[in-house]
């Protein structure tokens, strides 16, 4: 029956949310403290022979463990054991709970079943991650549902722990999973769970064109005919905390420098985030040593954009584009003319959109 159907899967995911509260240790002494305060208040005592009984299953379900600090946990009595609960021959064993929490759900397959997935998918781990960024979200979106359910919500440790079955670098899958959209953080970072089901968490990400407003350069990019995916990852402070935001390397992430050639005549600079723009090869190619760095408020009249979202998408002026050589043959990530937002675009497409002169005009780190 449909019902019947519909019904199961719950069912058999229920424990997921039970041992991550058990493993929890914060959680488990307040489930201690109502277990206690209950007994006491209906006056329940344990039997020394069913409390044994009791301790020793509870240890066979893998809850406790023995102590090896404290003695026999098995034998006789031992001078100050409290009846009550205070057994000290006995532990929670926290890391058998971590250990079942992060077996795969039920139903878990070595292969996603997704012909797209299963290029990066070997024997149910990530091998590599794709570097287009459809294949990308397909790929994070199933490592998503592998490691939570939607009713659960896990501690950094916990969610850490299930990724560890998908990935050789948890702690990586699990900033991408949330630099992606398709799980969330609690502001102060203590829990862990899938995002809402009533809308695809990554929307903004998709590469058609869609209701959602990007902004106009995302809009500009689009309109010119590329193919655009928008990541958000709020305000960063540095070049490679940015590449991090994106899961990209930072030779894949542009700098938009805006070059004074003259009063009123501007260009678009673009250089790739591992290399340091060199003033003389622009100088040379210009043919002109008048050359400088205009101010912010003089860059957002020009552009229209702040520094620091500057892009050469949408800008309020066409100015003329020279890139860096480097950029060519890639996926790039460029300003999206909002701290925060990204464009990934293909580099040839964009260059050739953007009319840009392509030549040398940067230097190595530390040249």
């Amino acid at each position: 029956m449909a019902g019947d159907d519909d019904g199961a899967q719950p069912a058999a995911e229920g424990w997921r949310p039970v041992l991550a509260a058990l493993a929890n240790a914060e959680q488990r002494l307040l489930l201690a403290e109502v277990i206690t305060a209950e007994a006491r208040r209906h006056g329940t005592v344990i039997p020394d022979r069913r409390r044994a009984q009791g301790l020793a299953r509870l240890a066979a379900a893998g809850l406790l463990s023995a102590d090896d600090t404290s003695g026999d946990p098995a034998g006789g009595d031992q001078a100050g054991g409290d009846q009550a609960g205070g057994d000290p021959r006995w532990r929670v064993d926290a890391a058998g709970l971590r250990a079942l929490l992060a077996a795969p759900a039920a139903g878990v397959r070595p292969s996603s079943g997704d012909a797209v997935v299963d290029r990066f998918v070997r024997d149910g781990r990530i091998h590599t991650y794709p570097a287009k960024p459809g294949p990308r979200r397909q790929l994070l979106r199933w490592a998503a549902q592998q490691a939570l359910s939607p009713s659960e919500e896990l501690s950094e440790a916990d969610v850490t722990a299930r990724l560890a079955r998908l990935a050789a670098d948890p702690a990586t899958l699990r900033r991408y999973l949330v630099d992606a959209g398709w799980v969330t953080r609690s502001p102060d970072g203590s829990g862990y769970r899938l995002a809402g089901t009533g809308q695809d968490p990554t929307r903004e990400t998709t590469t058609e064109a869609s209701a959602v407003d990007d902004g106009p350069a995302a809009a500009a990019a689009r309109a010119a005919g590329l193919e655009v995916a928008v990541t958000r990852h709020g305000r960063v402070s540095s070049l490679a905390e940015a590449a991090a935001a994106r899961g990209i390397e930072p030779r894949d992430l542009i700098k938009t420098l805006v070059i004074r050639r003259s009063e009123d005549d501007h260009v678009f600079v673009l250089v790739t985030g591992d290399r340091t723009f060199s003033w003389p090869k622009l100088r040379a190619l210009l043919g002109t040593n008048r050359l400088s760095m205009p101010d912010a408020a003089e860059a957002r009249d020009v552009t229209g954009y702040e520094r620091g979202t500057i892009t050469p998408f949408g800008s309020a002026r066409p100015l003329p584009v020279y890139a860096d050589q480097e950029m060519a043959g890639r996926t790039i990530s460029i300003g999206g003319g909002a701290h925060g937002v990204g464009l990934t675009v293909d580099a040839d497409q964009a260059l050739e959109v953007l009319r840009a002169t392509v030549a040398d005009l940067s230097d190595p780190p530390g040249a």
